[in-house]
């Protein structure tokens, strides 16, 4: 994790930044016009927003979503788009799942790959699920399942009991 020392710089009014030091390296000071370019790479990618004066990080191969159910029929909203480069897709998803009726809980952890042409997806082989529950929610689920070109988290719930769920996928995607 990059470090930045926020030191007081008498030469400009507009900047109070004077350098920044990451992992590995050198300091790296601004430059005549005051700027520092700020690189990302290896999946992480930085997005600047001038007029709010912020930098937001975010992983290029990372995923997080809620839903909530309030019955038994499979809730297909967590889906994730394939994109249409032609490709598969190896997903490690963690699933964590409230009962807020009955306070009690669920977690999955599932592995699955997935394959797109570009325009449809293809499940490969039975992905892989761990399950951890309390006796209150034996009944709920979650899987890994295709749907046009969108992979999706796919959430069972319980009848006339609302649970939220939470769904944190990692891939990696190789063409």
């Amino acid at each position: 994790m990059s470090q930045g020392g926020i030191l007081s710089d008498k030469t400009s009014p507009l900047s109070n930044v004077e350098t920044l030091t990451g992992d590995v390296g050198g300091a790296v000071g601004p430059d005549a016009a005051f700027n520092i370019n700020v690189l990302t790479g290896n999946g992480l990618t930085s997005t600047g927003v001038p007029a709010t004066n912020t930098i937001t990080w975010t992983l290029d191969n990372y995923n997080n979503q809620t839903t909530t159910t309030t019955n038994a029929t499979p809730n297909v909203s967590m889906t994730i788009p394939l994109g249409a480069v032609a490709g598969v897709y190896t997903v490690d998803v963690n699933v964590s799942a409230y009962n807020v009726t009955d306070s009690a809980a669920a977690g999955f952890s599932l592995f699955g790959t997935v394959k797109t042409n570009g325009a449809v997806g293809t499940l490969i082989g039975l992905p892989d699920k761990i399950v951890n529950n309390e006796v209150a929610m034996a009944t709920s689920d979650a899987n890994i399942i295709v749907s046009g070109n969108n992979m999706v988290i796919q959430c069972t719930g319980i009848l006339a009991k609302t649970i939220n769920w939470r769904a944190i996928t990692f891939y990696t995607f190789i063409s």
